[in-house]
């Protein structure tokens, strides 16, 4: 599975940080991608080929993420934005979700409206924050006063050679692949449940391994 954002640095780095527990219980998770982008004649807002909008076209990196640092989702409950682009999908969405360990999350995707970030990762903890941002990363410590820098922020180029060579590496026998195919299956359920949550305005269980996989085909 083609998820960059698992080989970046920064996320890396904030991953250690969490599971070693200096940020106390995991108390909520926030992820916003948000850019103006004029979508009206790319493919990725046409439905029959992309099979959905933004929700399918930048929700899979943010769901797998949340997997990533919170572990496996247990439901998840979709609202959709007003669409100003005229696109026959959506434009822009806000998820909520929950995790199995019971933690709660929340994403904006959107097309059309930028809400000026710093910081696209939010983990917010019982005894600490940290923050993964486009140019920097740093987390703090409730018992402290100062942040702590870990990070140089999103490095897309590095992102993608370190997935060529853990791709290759796993080829070669040298080392397993980050993401599985448990994972891919898993980002599938997830954009499957989101789309369902989304149909019916209602949370949506998040099923897991093989099952049927439908066409995300918003209505």
């Amino acid at each position: 599975m083609a998820s960059k954002f698992r080989y970046v640095e920064d996320v890396v780095k904030a991953k250690s940080i969490v599971t070693s527990g200096i940020l106390g219980e995991i108390v909520l998770f926030e992820n916003a991608f948000t850019a103006r982008v004029d979508m009206s004649a790319r493919w990725n807002a046409k439905p029959a080929i992309s099979g959905g909008g933004v929700l399918i076209d930048n929700g899979t990196h943010s769901l797998d993420i949340m997997r990533y640092f919170l572990g496996p989702l247990a439901e998840v409950q979709v609202v959709e934005g007003k669409r100003v682009q005229g696109l026959p999908v959506e434009d822009t969405i806000r998820i909520f979700a929950k995790s199995e360990s019971g933690v709660i999350g929340n994403v904006d995707l959107s097309w059309s409206i930028n809400k000026e970030l710093d910081y696209y990762i939010r983990i917010y903890g019982s005894q600490g924050t940290i923050s993964v941002g486009w140019k920097e990363s740093k987390y703090r410590q409730s018992s402290g006063q100062d942040w702590v820098v870990f990070g140089k922020g999103y490095n897309k180029v590095q992102a993608f050679r370190s997935q060529i060579d853990n791709f290759s590496k796993a080829i070669l026998k040298q080392e397993t692949l980050l993401i599985t195919a448990d994972d891919a299956i898993a980002s599938v359920a997830a954009i499957e449940a989101a789309y369902s949550a989304l149909n019916q305005s209602r949370w949506t269980p998040i099923g897991g391994g093989a099952h049927g996989v439908k066409t995300l085909v918003p209505v």
